[in-house]
């Protein structure tokens, strides 16, 4: 009863359809191959993000899970599927998406990185777009004294003090221009750093 409201039908209506009947255009082949697999016995359970298509022709989407059922003698015999309508979560998610792509468009326009750093074990992480501005790559060891080497031999000093006193210590904000020596390529650039902190219980 609850996959034919899913898709519109009755319960008689929706007994002899297909997949070609109800399964998206762009997700059918897939599907064929999958049941396909599992009817000839080559694989035991699959699980894939589906699109059906409503007996009214609207777009829905579907976590679906097809087991092989097999009989006494090991045989195939029936394929016991369990769908569950993601529809909600799907738009969630492309809405996700698209304002993560606007917020990364934005952030290289204004060439402006991210980064955050765990105190519990001292690392940090960061943007694609930080890391061209610190002129580093992916083998680069984010702990904070790596980000302290970072720093202008001039700067350095009283940007540690100032980790260290100011927002470890008095935990505020931190908020601060200061220089960078870029490992990439020497060249000195100032930037202006700031961050939230977060306190745990």
């Amino acid at each position: 009863d609850s996959f034919s409201r899913l898709l519109g039908y009755s319960v008689d209506g929706i007994a002899g359809l297909t997949l070609e009947h109800y399964v998206h255009e762009e997700d059918l082949a897939s599907e064929r191959r999958n049941c396909d697999a599992l009817a000839h016995g080559t694989r035991e359970s699959y699980t894939a993000d589906v699109r059906f298509i409503t007996k009214e022709g609207a777009v829905i989407w579907a976590d679906v899970t097809r087991t092989l059922a097999r009989d006494k003698r090991g045989k195939p015999s029936a394929l016991l599927a369990h769908i569950k309508d993601i529809t909600t979560w799907k738009i969630y998610e492309q809405e996700l998406e698209e304002r993560e792509y606007l917020l990364e468009e934005a952030q290289k326009a204004a060439m402006l990185g991210c980064y955050s750093l765990d105190f519990t074990t001292g690392e940090w992480s960061s943007t694609d777009l930080l890391d061209r501005i610190f002129g580093i790559d992916s083998g680069y060891v984010r702990s904070v004294e790596g980000w302290v080497s970072l720093i202008h031999p001039e700067d350095r000093e009283k940007m540690a003090g100032y980790f260290r006193e100011e927002v470890i210590g008095r935990g505020r904000p931190f908020n601060k221009k200061y220089r960078i020596v870029r490992p990439s390529d020497s060249a000195i650039r100032w930037v202006h750093g700031r961050g939230k902190l977060f306190f745990g219980a």
